[in-house]
């Protein structure tokens, strides 16, 4: 088991709920993770979350947060802010809470000790396929956010001497885009 785990949490067919599964992408496309990381592009789990994140040390997420704030507003959340399951900032309205992921993991053994979500505000969250303007736009800073994130862990990411090709199954222009 990777000792953090970094994932996109998101539906891929919901606009702006993509952010979290489309950043990963990038994470990996651009960076080398050291020894210890693994990333990975979970997209909408329910339930099925719990076995990707029981046993690691550090759980960081990647996804939108929807809350007060203009789109495309970044936002970085500890642990004691998910686990108050502040209304001001949650993460996708449309899966199961990270919350009561982590409050299962609590209860039955594996939960990680560090949590942190980095994310931004949608814009839209309909059944289509891409981020918004505003969201593809803040693709760059929530990437810098999460390199940020794991340079403060311990982690830091190197960048590729050449990026890979980014693959979004889910949105066929991410690749002409800013971000993609």
């Amino acid at each position: 088991m990777a000792r953090i785990l970094v994932i996109g949490l998101g539906n891929v067919l919901l606009g702006d709920e993509a952010l979290g599964p489309e950043v990963v992408a990038l994470l990996e496309s651009r960076y080398l993770l050291p020894d210890g990381v693994e990333a990975l592009e979970i997209g909408t789990q329910g339930l099925d979350l719990v076995p990707f994140i029981s046993g690691c040390e550090v759980l960081v997420v990647v996804g939108s947060l929807h809350g007060k704030g203009r789109p495309g507003e970044v936002r970085v959340l500890d642990r004691e802010a998910v686990m108050r399951n502040d209304a001001e900032y949650r993460m996708s309205p449309h899966a199961f809470g990270l919350r009561g992921h982590l409050l299962t993991l609590e209860f039955g053994g594996g939960a990680p000790r560090e949590v942190v979500v980095v994310g931004a505000i949608p814009e839209d969250v309909e059944l289509r396929s891409g981020l918004t303007p505003a969201l593809k736009g803040a693709v760059p800073a929530v990437l810098e956010a999460l390199v940020q994130v794991l340079s403060r862990l311990g982690a830091a990411p190197a960048l590729r001497p050449e990026p890979l090709p980014l693959r979004l199954w889910w949105d066929e222009t991410a690749g002409s885009q800013p971000g993609g």
